[in-house]
């Protein structure tokens, strides 16, 4: 097997429950070393990642779960202000109550059914009451989401033996400003650019690896597991 997968490109993985960090870290590290990303999911790192042949490198953006959870339902209604309830109405259908397939099973569909079938049926009062009991249902089940991820990430560490790399990004988002950028580069991503670079320089030897590498040395995936 490890012949088989010789010569072809590193990957490096970026882990992470929802709301994290993982797409800017990814961008981040594309950026800094010239890589691709990729988006990913659970079955495809399960099915598709090599990872017994020292071709993935695996980095765990963690947040202390209170913080993620405050953070979570701020983000939820930045999302309503931005046009989530319409973006739910494009897809609901009234002759439809099935959720577990596509796109109607994403976390903020399902969750306003009852608001966006009240349409003509009921006053505004209860109208806004709806809205707003949707809206914290979509915040308790994306927290409920973050927290199955952790799980999960701890699973591939602890039962199936990963090597993972934990950045604690908590700083992070108890900062603001300047100070969250400065948080940002001390905690994350100037320890995940050294880890990288060790990580392609094969034996992770090296303590003060050079970053430069070919364009096309390495590929950034992100995943939601």
């Amino acid at each position: 097997m490890i012949n088989k997968h010789q010569g072809k490109d590193k990957v490096v993985v970026v882990l992470g429950a929802t709301g994290t960090g993982k797409s800017r870290l990814a961008i981040d590290l594309a950026t800094r070393f010239g890589a691709e990303v990729i988006n990913s999911d659970k079955i495809q790192v399960y099915k598709g990642l090599d990872i017994v042949t020292n071709k993935c490198c695996f980095l765990w953006m963690d947040v202390a779960i209170p913080v993620l959870h405050s953070y979570v339902s701020k983000r939820v209604d930045q999302m309503v202000d931005s046009g989530l309830v319409e973006e739910g109405k494009a897809f609901f259908d009234p002759r439809v109550r099935d959720y577990d397939y596509g796109i109607r099973r994403a976390i903020g569909v399902p969750e306003m059914d009852e608001f966006l079938r009240s349409q003509g049926l009921v006053d505004g009062e209860t109208r806004a009451k709806l809205l707003k009991a949707a809206i914290n249902e979509i915040k308790m089940n994306t927290c409920q989401l973050a927290c199955r991820q952790v799980e999960k990430i701890l699973k591939m560490r602890e039962e199936f033996g990963w090597h993972i790399h934990r950045l604690n990004a908590t700083e992070v988002f108890l900062r603001c400003g300047g100070d969250a950028e400065d948080a940002w580069e001390r905690l994350v991503l100037e320890p995940s650019t050294n880890i990288v670079a060790r990580f392609i320089c094969k034996g992770n030897i090296d303590p003060e690896p050079t970053i430069a590498t070919p364009s096309n040395a390495i590929t950034i995936a992100t995943t939601i597991n």
